[in-house]
């Protein structure tokens, strides 16, 4: 359990970091070396989080249609299920 409680923290603390490059310091970069409009990176900052959002759903859709849930041996949806993983024989 603290493998996994730890894998996660280190998931977001790298998720947090290409977040903040992505959208401040490319933002820094575009206002300083090339000289655009606020505007303009406004305009960039957008669409990077409009991408972001389409992905989480296309990613949400392919979980729902292939996932486990999809599947039926979803340990909520199926009690059997997880009293056997929970077992000393598996």
């Amino acid at each position: 359990m603290l493998g996994n409680t730890l894998n996660a923290c280190w998931w977001m603390a790298s998720a947090f970091i290409t977040y903040y490059s992505v959208t401040v310091l490319f933002a820094t970069h575009l206002q300083v070396d090339l000289k655009l409009s606020p505007g303009a990176i406004g305009e960039v900052g957008v669409a990077a989080n409009l991408v972001t959002f389409l992905a989480s759903v296309g990613w949400g859709f392919v979980a729902d249609r292939y996932g486990r849930r999809a599947r039926g041996n979803h340990p909520r949806l199926d009690r059997d299920s997880a009293r056997a993983s929970l077992s000393p024989e598996h």
